[in-house]
């Protein structure tokens, strides 16, 4: 089976036959870059639809409405009378009434999860958590901590719309790269969000960008305010994070 972009679309949008539908999750269970891709394509879809409702139930925004109305394939052959409803379709995975940041976490770990570092996932030994918990909390952006044999590297420290402090980071090692956001929740670093991709000598490039990218997506829709300065930054982490810049600095 050829899985292209319109596949994919067709499988997010649950408009497959069932056998199809199982085709395309058993190949994206074991096709990485293909998982990548939808990954990209359920962010950018939570995005246009904007999801503080279930995706499921969401209408399609008005700028999209038009720019349809006015494709000569939308135009319908009878009168408006005619045309049949256009009901929600049941999708493969829909999303709860989270903020938009949330949805587009789910879309990516709806994906990673195929493939995702026991290291690092929900079901991950505490003790390994709190040695990445730990360098979140001392680690400046820029700098890398080593964690059993892997480097982890914060990137940005920015608020939430909750005013809660979140950190992107990356955590490597020689076979695999983790892009990752946790956020400071009840006082505990918690991950909200993280795609693993694995390293390859022709492909590790390609596939780190794409995992940034979608991380990358996810943090500007839950940024508010500016990231935080290194000044910002280094008097938070010498308070523990109790004292936060104000997000509009």
């Amino acid at each position: 089976m050829n899985i292209t972009d319109e596949t994919l679309s067709a499988f997010l949008d649950a408009e497959l036959s069932e056998a199809e539908m199982e085709a395309v999750r058993a190949r994206i269970a074991e096709d990485e870059q293909l998982a990548l891709r939808l990954a990209e394509l359920a962010t950018v879809d939570s995005l246009v639809r904007d999801t503080y409702s279930a995706i499921d139930q969401q209408p399609m925004p008005a700028a999209i409405d038009r720019l349809l109305a006015q494709s000569p394939a939308s135009q319908p052959a009878a009168s408006d009378d005619s045309a049949p409803a256009i009901k929600p379709v049941a999708r493969p995975f829909s999303f709860p009434r989270w903020a938009p940041q949330w949805a587009m976490a789910a879309s990516i770990a709806f994906v990673a999860g195929f493939g995702l570092n026991q290291w690092l996932s929900g079901a991950a030994p505490a003790a390994e958590w709190r040695s990445v918990a730990q360098a979140l909390d001392t680690t400046p952006s820029g700098a890398q901590q080593a964690i059993a044999g892997h480097t982890l590297t914060p990137r940005v420290s920015f608020q939430n719309a909750e005013s809660q402090v979140c950190r992107q980071y990356q955590l490597q090692s020689a076979r695999q790269q983790v892009q990752a956001i946790a956020c400071k929740i009840d006082g505990q670093w918690r991950e909200v969000a993280a795609l693993r991709q694995r390293i390859t000598a022709d492909q590790g490039h390609y596939q780190s960008a794409s995992g940034a990218s979608a991380i990358n997506a996810m943090v500007d829709q839950m940024a508010v305010g500016n990231f935080f300065s290194a000044t910002q930054e280094a008097h938070a982490i010498e308070t523990q994070w109790a004292r936060l810049p104000d997000s509009n600095q």
